[in-house]
């Protein structure tokens, strides 16, 4: 099967979160929110929120190694397909995707 049969709703996620924390997923929407963030090493890091469009967001990281590694295939910066592990950040007191391998348009 397809990459984007694979993926999860967002609504799905946040109202079964105990179903999906810790576990890696895909998830395939728009991108809001973009920043782009400099290490003090003065590596790339992005972050933004995955959003539905209705009332559903999840905040995304991606860290300064994966932005390398997957560099190539962000186009743009408007719909991401995204494959991560949702965690908890306990520092903000919210769920986020950690970023392995991204794709964006």
């Amino acid at each position: 099967s397809s990459t984007l049969e694979k993926t999860i709703p967002i609504e799905t996620i946040v109202n079964n979160k105990e179903d999906y924390i810790n576990r890696s997923l895909y998830v395939c929407r728009l991108m809001e929110d973009v920043k782009h963030i400099y290490t003090k090493k003065n590596e790339t890091m992005l972050l933004f929120d995955l959003d539905n469009g209705i009332s559903s967001k999840i905040p995304c990281v991606l860290f300064p190694k994966e932005y390398l590694l997957n560099s190539s295939s962000m186009k743009g910066e408007k719909i991401a397909l995204v494959y991560g592990k949702l965690v908890y950040n306990s520092k903000y007191n919210k769920l986020q995707i950690i970023i392995e391998r991204i794709k964006t348009k």
